[in-house]
């Protein structure tokens, strides 16, 4: 009982959160739901609707999901090095950072959630399609060859 009343308060409004949607077995809580909408309402200054925030967080659970499918996951490490970049940008230590997203009422772990969300899709992508999406010197040539045959039939634009 005493364990379960120190995460309750380690986690305030997280512990007791109410399910709003489920996606991919992962549940998505009203307070993830608040969590997000506050993170985009601080980085485009204005105030999304509740559903685009609810179709963002499901999407990044079917982006983790997949990648999950080809036992792929971003270390944490590489989340932590992603989150202390972000306030290097801003020329502030992680701490400060940490201290100013706090002010506007958002947790470090939704930006993680979202950085972790954003590298796995990047990275399972790169991963599957990257041999498809390489362009030799020849395709270049080929490409310059065919333009200029198109041209000189008069067909240039």
């Amino acid at each position: 009982m005493a364990l379960a009343l120190a995460a309750a308060v380690a986690m305030p409004g997280a512990a007791f959160a109410q399910v709003v949607v489920v996606a991919n077995g992962s549940p998505i809580t009203a307070y993830d739901i608040d969590q997000r909408s506050k993170l985009i309402a601080a980085s485009t200054h204005k105030t999304p609707a509740r559903q685009d925030v609810i179709q963002e967080l499901i999407d990044d659970r079917i982006k983790i999901a997949k990648a999950k499918s080809y036992n792929f996951e971003v270390p944490d490490s590489e989340v932590d090095q992603a989150f202390a970049n972000m306030a290097k940008t801003q020329h502030i230590s992680t701490e400060q950072f940490i201290q100013a997203i706090g002010h506007s009422g958002i947790s470090p772990n939704t930006i993680k959630a979202r950085i972790r969300a954003e590298l796995t899709w990047n990275q399972l992508v790169r991963g599957k399609f990257s041999a498809s999406l390489e362009i030799g010197e020849a395709d270049v040539a080929k490409a310059l060859r065919d333009r200029s045959e198109s041209q000189a039939d008069g067909a240039g634009y």
